[in-house]
Parts: structure tokens; sequence; C-alpha cells
């Protein structure tokens, strides 16, 4: 991965980091990517597809939050019957996100301790 690339990433890192936001924020973010979601299904999802135990509505509504303010994600009301829900959608800003976050992994999966243990991991 080239320096630019790098300073990109970081950069955009720093300024969308909170809490876990490079760890479960990417995999939302990427959710989010596949397919607009509402705040609950998105932590129904974590909990019973991806067995994410930590993805409570107290952390996850909050992070949605974070992540509209730094614009890479936006927000739109739809009524559901009698009740409206907050849908999410990725933004161009979310979408480089995930693109540099996947030039990241790859860069770091060249390593050989990260081929190890993805070997280990796999094995």
């Amino acid at each position: 991965m080239d320096r630019k690339t790098i300073k990109e990433f970081e950069g955009l890192k720093d300024r969308v980091q909170a809490g876990s936001m490079m760890k479960l924020g990417i995999v939302v973010l990427w959710m989010i990517s596949r397919k607009d979601r509402h705040g609950y299904e998105i932590v129904k999802v974590l909990n019973e597809d991806l067995m994410v135990r930590t993805a409570t509505t107290s952390r996850i509504y909050p992070l949605l939050s974070e992540m509209e303010k730094t614009g890479l994600i936006s927000q739109r009301e739809i009524k559901d019957g009698k009740r409206k829900k907050k849908v999410y959608s990725i933004t161009k800003k979310g979408k480089e996100m995930l693109v540099l976050t996947k030039k990241y992994v790859k860069e770091m999966m060249k390593k050989k301790i990260m081929k190890d243990y993805a070997k280990w991991l796999m094995g």
C-alpha cells in the first residue's frame, strides 16, 4: 500500500474513531453498504447471525449517530404502521472508508505474522 493511501486511511480513521468504531463500526458500515437498515435490524443481525453479544442498542445507536456526524452514513425516517423508523444508508465517504479499510486489511494480511494467525485460525 502506498504512503498516500495509508495516510488517507489513518486520517479518516482518526476522524471517525469513536470507541470501537474501527472494529464494530466497520462491520456495521459494511452491513449498511449491502442494504439500507434500521438500528434494531442491525442489532438483531449482529447478535443472531454474527454472534456479537456486545452489540446492544445502547452501543449501536450512539455508534450510528457518530457515523452519521462524520458523514459515513445518512438517515431518513420511514413510517412503519404508526411508528417512525430511522433507516440508515451509506454515503460516498462511507464507501471510501470501506475501500480504504479493505486496502489496509489486504496490506496487513501480507505480513508473516498475519498469515500465521490466519492459518492458525482457519486450521
